[in-house]
């Protein structure tokens, strides 16, 4: 399938009017208008986050969704307000995934890591992101999948424990997450990279029990993509490089 191409628009943007008529149910998504300038957006936060920025793959966009979910904005929102009170940092992050599907994406659930992948604590007791969109994406390339969905989510990491990769440590009530002592850098190898662009996000409830679902973490937008190898007939699609 032949992904779009961006319009030309007048002027540096075409500012969108987005239908939001379902707005506030539960899981739902808002398709993003080709050549907008949220479209112009979303893209522009993916390619900011590249570890190795001229990376390039064959994936092509074929259609961009923001979500809406009252639910989860208002207890980010709230979320938010606790950390500030507790002189947490709120700075909103934007990190990344292929795993899971747009149903449970839209819901605030996310795919839960195999043992073997856990390298920054349990599973079970929290949520993993990525910081590189790129490193998610050559996961994807190395699997051979034809589609795949990047998952873009707004999350706020407060107080960070740095960890070593495979320590697996359990999530700490006194901080909000945990991150790779060491930095992905260029020269690593992929395994390494992996591990390193991972992000380990938990919360506590009232009862002092790690949650199903951080507050902290919000679904933002996904990208749906297809394996693409256009010709000159066909043009050149809009791709993620």
């Amino acid at each position: 399938m032949e992904g779009y191409r961006i319009p030309c628009c007048p002027g540096d943007y075409c500012i969108p009017k987005v239908k939001r008529s379902d707005a506030g149910v539960a899981g739902a998504l808002t398709p993003v208008r080709p050549g907008s300038r949220e479209e112009l957006d979303i893209l522009k936060t993916v390619r900011r986050s590249y570890l190795n920025e001229k990376f390039s793959s064959q994936y092509a966009v074929e259609r961009i969704s923001l979500v809406n979910n009252t639910k989860l904005e208002t207890d980010f929102i709230s979320k938010r307000q606790e950390m500030k009170e507790h002189g947490c940092d709120v700075t909103e992050k934007y990190l990344f995934s292929t795993s899971g599907s747009l149903k449970t994406f839209t819901k605030g659930k996310t795919a839960v890591q195999t043992q073997a992948k856990c390298a920054l604590g349990d599973s079970t007791k929290g949520v993993y992101l990525k910081r590189n969109a790129d490193i998610c994406l050559r996961c994807q390339v190395a699997y051979h999948r034809e589609n795949t969905h990047l998952l873009i989510y707004k999350a706020m990491l407060g107080r960070g424990l740095a960890v070593a990769p495979h320590s697996r440590s359990d999530p700490d009530p006194t901080h909000d997450c945990h991150v790779s002592r060491e930095p992905p850098r260029l020269t690593d190898n992929y395994r390494d990279q992996y591990l390193k662009t991972q992000v380990y996000l938990y919360e506590y409830d009232d009862d002092g029990l790690p949650v199903q679902r951080p507050r902290q973490v919000l679904p933002y937008a996904a990208i749906t993509l297809v394996d693409t190898t256009p010709t000159d007939e066909q043009g050149s699609p809009l791709t993620l490089h």
